[in-house]
């Protein structure tokens, strides 16, 4: 061994093994090489410069390679020694001065380390190694990102990748530059030169930083779009802050997050054309799911173009027969580059939570969708239940559709209006404060009496809108709950469509396929949640009932009681005496008709305080007189259904259906975020007396700024 160890003259190389991510690889050591692979030592006094490299005309930022383009250079290089890749590229050494090595690793004989890309210490080196020219690229931008320094691209071909410090021609300038090559003889990219440390100061007006690319910003939010889409743009603003120490601009998170949307959900057109084989898949695995398509009218036999979808699952279609008969529609718009809308039908459960029913994707809220959706609705969720509750706004195409439809004619069903919109609407014609509170009393209001007197108050305030109330716009059987007949069980606005709209807001920038999957995890969520209610029940009731349940009794303990029949059940009741100068009223309550003066059995089906009052009297179990729908029976039987996952996508069967899309109904790509042209109205305006709520988690006690979970993912 020390007979085979060569001359002073011929140095060794003695290197270290570096660690990325834990694996060494062994290559090979440099022994006995001739004098052309030597180490060069430069003289101390020599006029060497690291910005001796040649550079090319083009001063573009960009990373697109330029192809048949050579470099400029100038006298004094030489095109054969430098720019000749079949020969070892000069690695350059930082020994006091720069020291060339016209060797590559790789092609040694001996035993030496790689140096691999460490993603921790984010450290570039000579001689590191990368798999393909974009892992380059991405080494480079975080080591910049984390140097707080910027370079420009001087050079980009198939084989090179060279750049160099923005601050070039600064005074004093920055000689900072790094080259990558692709090696022929392992077919990866390796560091050939580079200057470790910049010489400039990085001085600008803001935080912002160029190399921070959208390719970074996807890649850091993908983990958190994955879980799922809801990941707003502050927040992500947050965490880009917390982990790269840079402010990003509102425009670059918002197109950021559109890529990452795009990668794991996938496009529209796309997600169309995968939309039959998930439709297919999802109903083989969950027998019952109803799934309704219509085609646009353009379409042809061969190539049918995508309009409407509508879509039920089974356990929801089932656990419909044991709810109350009420059901709450609405549309919301999507913000994604698609031109459509999701209506929704919601219904109550016993416990008076949101119970998703269907759903539909559709181009607009008009005549034709509304009426489409509606008969399916009835068809296929409803059946023969009749008496059914339909509540909502006041839209032309719902309205046309409850009217005209025989499918939702009465008996078998009755329309309501949202007293929530009925008062929007009026309040945008009639702009006084009294008035728009007195509408509300006029309408939850459960006696007739109480009804009365509101009213009255309106005529005298003003006659012109005591007339809309009556029979202009509205009539009062469908906005007042005394003038009801008790169809609407005591609900009085789309709230609970609202908030599933509200639920579905971070959803609706996702495609088709997407959103049906969004629907279906959101549903499947809703039932075993509630199945885990009813194996811990301990109430007789469900929760909210149970506590309704408990507070009328106590009430009706307090309550004075006077028998004027017994055989029938007829008795008064007078209410306790409060210390607000209130109660003392005089309540009838006829158990026989189930019929009580204050109105609340008869709207609720659920025995109010005065009716507990007789009960005791009489010795009669108030939970008989419960509604079915509010038992926990009833709440059993509603979540009794079971959903199934879908299979791996290696077993899914290809649909024959081949859906297609528009062009015109993909909105055209403007700069910037998508705005949105909705109208806001007075139901978007903020009630001055409302406590101030946090615009990322929309709860009181702190704003934005001081928000508790920046920087995470928080649900």
């Amino acid at each position: 061994m020390e007979a085979n160890r060569p001359s002073s003259s011929h140095p060794v190389m003695d290197t270290e093994p570096i660690i990325s991510y834990g694996v060494d690889i062994d290559t090979c050591t440099v022994r006995g090489f001739g004098e052309n692979n030597d180490i060069e030592f430069v003289d101390v006094d020599a006029d060497v410069d690291v910005d001796s490299e040649p550079e090319p005309d083009d001063d573009s930022d960009d990373d697109n390679p330029v192809y048949g383009s050579f470099p400029h250079t100038g006298d004094h290089q030489d095109h054969n020694t430098q720019w000749t890749f079949d020969e070892g590229p000069q690695l350059r050494y930082k020994a006091g001065v720069d020291a060339a090595l016209t060797f590559d690793p790789l092609d040694a004989c001996g035993v030496e380390k790689l140096k691999l890309w460490n993603e921790r210490t984010k450290e570039l080196e000579l001689g590191q190694l990368f798999e393909t020219k974009d892992h380059v690229k991405r080494a480079v931008k975080l080591w910049s990102i984390k140097e707080n320094m910027e370079f420009k691209v001087r050079e980009s071909t198939p084989t090179t990748w060279y750049v160099r410090c923005r601050a070039r021609t600064s005074v004093p300038s920055c000689n900072w530059q790094l080259r990558t090559t692709l090696r022929k003889s392992h077919k990866m990219w390796m560091i050939v030169t580079l200057a470790e440390k910049h010489t400039c100061v990085r001085v600008c007006g803001n935080n912002d930083h160029r190399q921070l690319s959208g390719d970074i910003i996807v890649e850091h939010i993908i983990p958190h779009i994955m879980n799922g889409p809801v990941y707003r743009i502050k927040e992500i603003q947050t965490s880009v802050k917390k982990e790269f120490h840079v402010d990003i601009s509102y425009k670059k998170t918002w197109y950021g997050r559109r890529r990452a949307i795009d990668i794991v959900y996938g496009d529209w057109p796309t997600s169309v054309a995968q939309l039959p084989t998930y439709v297919q898949e999802l109903q083989y695995t969950n027998p019952g799911t109803v799934v309704v398509w219509d085609h646009h009218p353009l379409s042809i036999s061969s190539s049918p173009i995508f309009d409407y979808i509508f879509w039920a699952f089974a356990p929801a279609i089932e656990g419909f027969r044991h709810l109350k008969p009420v059901i709450c529609v609405d549309g919301t718009f999507l913000k994604g580059p698609y031109r459509g809308k999701i209506l929704t039908a919601v219904a109550f459960d016993a416990d008076n939570h949101l119970f998703p029913l269907a759903f539909a994707l559709v181009d607009e809220e008009n005549n034709r969708s509304w009426s489409w959706f509606m008969r399916l609705l009835r068809i296929q969720v409803c059946g023969d239940i009749q008496n059914i509750c339909v509540i909502s706004d006041r839209h032309h195409g719902i309205i046309n559709a409850m009217r005209t439809l025989p499918e939702w004619k009465e008996p078998l069903a009755v329309h309501r209006f949202c007293l929530v919109h009925v008062r929007s609407n009026f309040t945008q014609k009639f702009k006084n404060q009294r008035l728009k509170e007195l509408v509300w009393a006029a309408g939850s209001a459960n006696q007739p009496r109480k009804y009365e007197e509101y009213m009255q108050q309106i005529f005298t305030l003003n006659a012109e809108a005591y007339a809309w109330l009556t029979g202009g716009s509205v009539r009062p059987v469908q906005w007042a709950l005394c003038k009801d007949g008790g169809y609407r069980w005591g609900h009085t606005s789309t709230n609970m469509a609202e908030c599933f709209n509200n639920l579905m807001r971070d959803a609706r920038i996702l495609p088709s396929t997407a959103c049906i999957r969004f629907t279906l995890n959101q549903t499947v969520d809703l039932f075993v949640e509630n199945l885990k209610i009813t194996k811990d029940q301990v109430y007789p009731l469900p929760k909210k009932s149970w506590k309704k349940y408990l507070a009328n009794e106590e009430n009706g303990r307090a309550h004075s009681v006077r028998v004027y029949d017994p055989v029938r059940g007829v008795f008064c009741i007078t209410t306790a005496h409060r210390q607000s100068h209130r109660g003392g009223n005089a309540k009838t309550v006829d158990l026989t008709n189930q019929t009580c003066t204050c109105g609340k059995w008869r709207e609720l089906r659920f025995p109010c305080s005065h009716v507990f009052a007789a009960c005791f009297r009489s010795r009669i179990n108030p939970m008989t007189l419960v509604a079915p729908e509010y038992t926990f029976s009833a709440y059993q039987s509603t979540f009794a259904g079971h959903f199934y996952p879908l299979r791996d996508t290696k077993y899914w069967s290809t649909a024959d259906l081949r859906l297609h899309i528009l062009d015109d109904r993909l909105k055209q790509k403007t700069p910037g975020p998508l705005r949105t042209a909705r109208i806001l109205n007075e139901m978007d305006r903020r009630c001055p007396d409302a406590p101030r709520r946090c615009s990322n988690c929309l709860q009181p006690g702190h704003t934005a700024p001081n928000y508790p979970y920046s920087g995470y993912f928080h649900q």
